[in-house]
């Protein structure tokens, strides 16, 4: 999007990369103090991955993350099939999740007793980045998006 090209499921791919690295690793793959910054860091840098990421989840989240949109994953005609087919989601019966057939592995429980989208606002607007992951949610999302063996 940045070097003028047209949007297209290449971007949605990307964001779905960096919202998986964000989960998986904690943190972002591209920082910048500005706008400018983060820009720059996104055409130029390539995420760095943790030693101990899981094989399947890095090589997921490098194809995900691939700069040249004719090379990212999911960036051809068979682009769900390609996404599918990788060794991070092996475990996932996907005719079943597509018929709704596949039982959650995680349901979140709503921390306010009567949630509103008001308190959302209120919530959201109120966080601050300094504020790190807790150990039990990280390992909640961990657990969740855990390769097979």
């Amino acid at each position: 999007m940045h070097m003028n090209n047209v949007y297209d499921r290449c971007a949605d791919w990307w964001a779905v990369g960096v919202t998986m690295f964000e989960m998986l690793v904690g943190k972002l793959p591209f920082n910048g103090i500005t706008n400018e910054d983060l820009i720059e860091e996104i055409i130029k840098a390539c995420p760095v991955y943790p030693p101990d990421l899981d094989m399947a989840a890095k090589t997921l989240l490098q194809g995900l993350l691939t700069k040249n949109v004719l090379f990212r994953l999911g960036g051809n005609v068979y682009h769900m099939k390609t996404i599918q087919q990788q060794c991070f989601f092996k475990t996932i019966d996907w005719e079943a999740l597509a018929k709704k057939q596949v039982e959650a592995p995680f349901i979140p429980k709503p921390s306010l007793e009567f949630f509103t989208a008001e308190e959302e606002l209120v919530l959201t607007s109120t966080y601050s980045k300094e504020l790190p992951i807790s150990e039990e949610i990280q390992g909640q999302f961990q657990e969740l998006f855990k390769p097979a063996k």
